[in-house]
């Protein structure tokens, strides 16, 4: 690939075990990395160069597309989240079970607390009946 970012070049030749060179004249076989496919993709208004079959799949990109900002910022966000607490099951090579418990006991008390008051004062937990 030519006139890629610094960042992408390095990305790109993680995947394929690639060495990048400056110049064509440095191409040789023990720079060279392998994928299978290699193709150009318009997705929206801007092309996108998609890399599959790749040596090492240990390392990517994941494409997020929205309506809009917040939704694309929200997504990511979500994304990463979900890669961190996955890398530090593996790192911590373990896990804690209870995601949301505080949120689950929070909603059975207060539905418990609603069955005891009556009248004008009556409330009800949200997610409740």
């Amino acid at each position: 690939l030519r006139r890629t970012k610094k960042k992408n070049m390095e990305r790109i030749s993680i995947l394929c075990n690639a060495i990048p060179v400056n110049s064509s004249d440095d191409i040789d076989s023990t720079v060279l990395g392998f994928a299978g496919i290699v193709y150009e993709k318009t997705v929206g208004e801007e092309k996108f160069t998609f890399i599959e079959n790749v040596s090492n799949p240990f390392s990517g990109t994941i494409l997020v597309k929205g309506m809009n900002s917040f939704l694309r910022k929200n997504t990511e966000e979500i994304i990463r989240n979900g890669i961190k607490s996955i890398k530090l099951c593996f790192e911590d090579k373990g896990y804690l079970v209870g995601g949301g418990i505080t949120e689950l006991k929070g909603s059975e008390h207060l539905s418990i607390y609603a069955d005891k008051i009556y009248g004008e004062k009556k409330i009800r937990s949200f997610g409740t009946k």
